[in-house]
């Protein structure tokens, strides 16, 4: 989370490479904190396949709990 706040409109394979974790364990915990509404994706308009990843600008309910 913390390396997606800090570069907004990053990647699942970025984040993997800037941490040094696996790309699989950054796909599961996207998916978690977009579950929990601390990450936003959007489509990258050069190449729609890729989601590009930030910090969800609204306080979630789940956030505000956690």
């Amino acid at each position: 989370m913390t390396d997606i706040y800090q570069t907004p409109g990053t990647t699942v394979s970025e984040v993997a490479r800037r941490t040094g974790l696996p790309q699989s364990a950054v796909s599961g915990s996207v998916a978690r904190l977009r579950e929990a509404g601390s990450v936003v994706s959007e489509a990258d308009p050069r190449d729609r396949r890729r989601q590009l990843l930030s910090r969800n600008p609204t306080m979630t309910e789940r956030r505000r709990t956690v």
